[in-house]
This record gives C-alpha cells, structure tokens and sequence, in this order.
C-alpha cells in the first residue's frame, strides 16, 4: 500500500485582513461567462484568445544555473516562475526544483484522464493511445535562426514519457473589464508540451502533446481536501503581440494606462499590490502609485540582430502605453485527484516594464506593481 506526504504552505492572501474570498470547499466547479456573455458585457472593453507556456515544476529562482540557462533559451525568463501551495509525494521521495511532480500524476492517471488530440477539445483519444502515437510517429520540425538567417529542418522521433514534459501551454480568454478595472482569465484548454533538443542538448522546440480541459475557478479551493494533491501558484508572461483581439480597438498598453486613470479614487476599493511583498498582498499607498506613474523615464531595449542596446528616454508624463507590451498573469493551478482535472484560478496581473540584468547579461522584465481583484474591498456606496 502507497502511502504519501502533502506539504501545505499557507497562502498570504487567504488569511489577509485585506482578502474578501475565503476558500471554498465545494468540489464543484464555477461556471464563467461565456464568449458570447462577454461580447455583448458593456463593461468589458476588450477580449484576446492567447495561448501562454508556463513552467508548473521548474523555478527559474530555485533552479541550478543549468536549468536556468536552458529555461531561458525555451524561453522563460525570470519573470516565469512557480511556488508551491500543497504538493502530494509518495512517502520517501525526493522534493527537486526540477522534479517532473505534475508529469508523474497525469501519467498516473492512465486511463482514468480525459484527454484530447486538438486544442478545440473535439477529438478525444486515450492517454495510452497519446503514448502509442507518439511512439509510432516522427514529427517534422523547422526553425529559423534570427541571428544566423538559418533554417533548420529536424525530425524528430521517441517516447513520450513524464521527463520529456518540461513546461505547459494554456490556451485563454484574456479580458478587461472597466467596473472591476482589471484584466481577467477564463481557461479553455491545456497542452504538456513536449520539448525536443538536439544531439549536443540545444533546445529545438516545445510541441503540444496533448490537451486537456480545465475547469475554471472562481474561489481559491480548499487546500486541506484531501483529493488536491497539488497546488502551484504561477507566474507566467504574456506578450501583447501573441494575441488575437476578439473585442475592441484599444491595445493592452492602453487598457492599463486607463485603469491607472483616476488612481486616488480606485484605491479606496480596488488593490494594487507592492511587488516587494509577497504576490503583492500588501496595498501600496496613494502616494506610491502616483510615483510608479510618473516616475519611469529610461527604458532600455535591444536592436534585434546586433543586439546594440537601445536607451529610450520617456516623458515624465506617467506611463504610456507603447512600452508596456507585456504582463505577468498570477494564476493557481491546482490538481484534483477525483476528476484527474486541472482547475485555473485567475488571482491578478502585473505590468512589465523592461530591465537589463547586467551580471547575465540579459533582458528582462520586471512588474511594476500587481492589480490583485481577490483582494478589492468591496463598495459601500
């Protein structure tokens, strides 16, 4: 007989003064708007689908060098990240950062998942059939080097398996309502991805392996169940350019410049989180939001092929929105082992704005403050 440990660490939020939602401990799912809710919603400016890769059991913080060299040539920056919430392991085993803990339960499952062979969630297919295909298959796939001009063309061939899944694609809703003046998330549906490299351990590509369908929650879920064997809070970025808009002019850049409209009076209800504390659960100040919003003049950039750095001075006007292209979603992913589903939780997001990490070399992206909905208190006008 197996037997196993949980780790539960508390989450800051939850047990804030601040926090209006407390957990829930229904097992059933919440039910979003739909598309078509949201289309005809007036306060809801502007709808994207976008597809983002999170890594759920690689921390680019925790990580050796290694692994953070090859996160970044997949494609993660710092700003993508993970941290435990609960986590269920067999008594005995070994707790890694780079440890496949996720990959070992959906494996587990067998045929008790469901899960699909497209990413519209129309054609089903088993997960031993997912593992037979991949077996019997070869994939063609090309890149191109941007600095080089090469093109290179690989097939690739081999077992699917839990080490093999590095990182997770999930496609989305992203939307902007202007009364809770926040993006939001609605889940659709989830990839492992399986990441291929060459002989000499370069990276080629992350292909879907397969997809499953989330479930979409709206409270953070009572951790101590004991069928959330797993629970991770992660910290994925998102580029305005890898969006399809569905609803509205505006860019992202422009709906962020808006929230910050009027900040004085939006901060007697809605929180604005200090990045220098954790998931940005304690509120800023008037007074603080007022010099993020004016006081950032500098920001560096790169010319794409010779990489020269670029200084770009910005009126101190307060932010605008050319430059902030990209955002930070905070999300829960959390595992049920009676349904063998993921359940997505959006908690909030943060503007990014460029930063150059000079010891390696780098640039990244740093959040400015985190817009956290969970936590708005509520209007008693």
């Amino acid at each position: 007989m197996k037997t196993q440990f949980c780790l539960l660490f508390l989450v800051l939020f939850a047990l804030s003064a601040n926090a209006q939602q407390v957990p829930t401990t229904k097992q059933t799912t919440d039910k979003p708007p739909t598309l078509q809710e949201l289309e005809a919603d007036p306060n809801v400016l502007w709808i994207g689908e976008v597809s983002v890769d999170y890594i759920l059991d690689y921390n680019s913080e925790t990580n050796t060098e290694e692994n953070k060299s090859k996160l970044y040539e997949m494609g993660f920056a710092s700003t993508s990240q993970s941290k435990i919430m609960k986590l269920c392991v067999p008594t005995g085993a070994k707790i890694e950062a780079n440890a496949h803990q996720i990959n070992q339960k959906i494996f587990g499952a067998g045929s008790a998942i469901e899960c699909y062979e497209n990413e519209a969630l129309t054609q089903k297919i088993t997960l031993e059939g997912v593992i037979e295909k991949a077996k019997n298959s070869v994939d063609t796939i090309i890149t191109f080097d941007y600095k080089t001009y090469i093109q290179s063309i690989y097939f690739i061939e081999g077992e699917l398996n839990p080490t093999s899944i590095f990182s997770y694609r999930l496609k989305q809703l992203l939307y902007y309502d202007k009364e809770v003046a926040s993006f939001k998330t609605i889940p659709l549906a989830i990839a492992p991805l399986s990441s291929h490299f060459d002989e000499e351990g370069k990276f080629i590509a992350s292909v879907p392996a397969f997809w499953l369908k989330p479930n979409y929650l709206e409270k953070l879920l009572n951790l101590d169940q004991p069928a959330i064997s797993y629970a991770k809070r992660t910290f994925s970025v998102l580029d305005a350019k890898s969006v399809k808009v569905l609803k509205g002019d505006a860019t992202i850049g422009e709906l962020i410049v808006l929230m910050m409209e009027d900040v004085p009076s939006k901060m007697k209800t809605k929180h604005f989180g200090n990045v220098l504390t954790t998931d940005g659960y304690q509120g800023l100040e008037v007074e603080e939001m007022e010099v993020i919003n004016s006081s950032v003049d500098t920001l560096l950039s790169f010319k794409p092929v010779t990489y020269e750095e670029i200084l770009t001075e910005v009126p101190k006007k307060g932010l605008t929105p050319e430059y902030l292209t990209k955002i930070q979603l905070l999300q829960d992913w959390v595992w049920n082992e009676d349904t063998k589903q993921f359940g997505i939780r959006f908690i909030g997001f943060a503007p990014l704005m460029p930063s150059f990490e000079e010891e390696e070399k780098r640039l990244n992206y740093k959040p400015l403050f985190y817009r956290r909905p969970d936590m708005d208190k509520p209007n008693t006008k």
